[in-house]
């Protein structure tokens, strides 16, 4: 994300670090089950959705 901010000049706020923390944490454990298995529900879904949101609007 720093990197791409660099690159479009915006800044980077919480919310966003956030986001990106967040939906990192949830990549890794789908793209990685045998580390850590991840059982969400709905609002956890729902706001992989809107942390996906959020980030796209600024790129």
């Amino acid at each position: 994300m720093e990197e791409v901010a660099k690159i479009k000049n915006f800044q980077l706020n919480d919310k966003i670090l956030d986001c990106a923390n967040y939906l990192s944490l949830m990549y890794l454990g789908s793209r990685y089950p045998e580390e850590e298995i991840i059982d969400m529900d709905r609002s956890e879904g729902e706001k992989c959705v809107r942390c996906m949101e959020t980030i796209l609007s600024i790129i």
